[in-house]
């Protein structure tokens, strides 16, 4: 099993978060740094993700999806932790800020929350409309442009 070189080798909560995280490390290690940079401005509307998308015959939905749960574990190591959080309760989730969705994801882990759980409590929650990628890839963007170092 795959692991995140920030700690120790756990076993993964799901095989499809586990995969996710595999296409998306694949994908954002193959794209240029200017394309990394792009990326991060253009989110799922950048040109190479749709590209890559077409080449390996997957939807662009799926390959922007991977490529959020991949910038998501590197922001927040410690989800690799989690046992209780899936593949679902992350692509819920991607869209919210950062604060929130820390705040969801730590709920998901300590309540052992299902799929419909989450539904209904973001549903309760008011909230801008979701910035999906981007805004994942904002908080990353010292990681490709050195910034910060």
């Amino acid at each position: 099993m795959a692991s995140l070189s920030t700690g120790p080798a756990r076993p993964w909560a799901s095989a499809a978060l586990e995969r996710a995280f595999e296409l998306g490390r694949d994908v954002y290690s193959s794209l240029t740094p200017e394309g990394q940079r792009a990326l991060h401005l253009r989110g799922r509307k950048h040109q190479s993700l749709r590209k890559i998308a077409r080449l390996r015959d997957i939807p662009n939905s799926t390959l922007s999806r991977a490529v959020g749960v991949y910038l998501l574990f590197l922001s927040h190591p410690e989800l690799h932790g989690y046992s209780h959080v899936r593949l679902c309760h992350v692509a819920m989730t991607l869209g919210l800020d950062a604060e929130s969705r820390a705040a969801f994801l730590q709920k998901i882990e300590k309540g052992r929350w299902s799929r419909a759980q989450l539904a209904r409590a973001m549903k309760k929650r008011i909230s801008p409309p979701p910035a999906a990628l981007t805004s994942l890839s904002n908080q990353h963007s010292d990681i490709t442009t050195g910034e910060n170092q």
